[in-house]
């Protein structure tokens, strides 16, 4: 389990999301960041911080089925 958070302006850091894979929550730091701007941290389990930049770039593989290729 990996847990999202943000740093506020006075320094604190709250909660935003949990995310059951790092890809999860690498993905979804993206997103927020497209979103909301602010500087995020994701922490494992134990509450230690994950660098993301220190792990290739991780992609969720998604399958998407596409009713109209079927035979």
């Amino acid at each position: 389990m990996f847990s999202i958070f943000t740093r506020l302006e006075n320094g604190e850091f709250i909660f935003v999301a949990s995310c059951k894979q790092l890809g999860e929550a690498q993905h979804l730091v993206q997103e927020l960041n497209d979103v909301w701007p602010r500087e995020y941290e994701v922490r494992d389990s134990e509450g230690k911080s994950v660098e993301l930049n220190e792990y290739p770039a991780i992609h969720l593989n998604l399958t998407v089925y596409d009713a109209s290729s079927s035979d």
